[in-house]
């Protein structure tokens, strides 16, 4: 079984949670998993004219869940301004993707997210550094320059964060 299907059989998600929401007494309301797209593989695949698109926050919400990963749709203040009314609304905590800087060029961009992310009420930022590692590297040498890819990238990542 390969891990793609695993996720296409995390199907069982919402019982789960049915099964959860009942006992728990988290914070959240009373339910402590979040979302993430890509434990929703044929969910989002399945998006057509009979299945349309659903907004991923929404989804999660119906499901009972607490918390979603996504990421904003625009750093647009109006915008950002729904996204953390809609989940303070819903009672949940949101951890949103920004794209780390690769170069010096990316930083003002990078800023503009982690600021938006915070204006959000992000309860923490996600940043994908690689694809999946035992797919991606072929040698050695291909994995040491992308291990030195991402140190570059965390440098210049690191005084905004701060």
């Amino acid at each position: 079984m390969t891990r793609r299907d695993l996720l296409a059989t995390a199907g069982f998600v919402p019982a789960l949670v049915s099964r959860l929401n009942a006992a728990s007494t988290n914070p959240f309301g009373k339910r402590g998993l979040g979302g993430a797209p890509a434990g929703f593989g044929l969910r989002n695949r399945a998006n057509s004219k009979a299945n349309p698109p659903v907004d991923f926050v929404d989804y999660c919400h119906s499901l009972g869940l607490g918390g979603v990963q996504t990421r904003l749709t625009s750093n647009d203040p109006e915008a950002v301004r729904k996204f953390r009314q809609t989940i303070e609304s819903y009672n949940m905590r949101a951890i949103l993707s920004v794209p780390l800087p690769r170069t010096d060029v990316d930083l003002l961009a990078f800023d503009a997210g982690v600021k938006a992310a915070k204006e959000a009420g992000a309860f923490g930022l996600h940043a994908a550094m690689t694809q999946r590692r035992y797919e991606e590297f072929d040698t050695f040498d291909a994995f040491k320059a992308s291990f030195e890819r991402n140190q570059k990238s965390i440098a210049l990542a690191e005084p905004v964060l701060r």
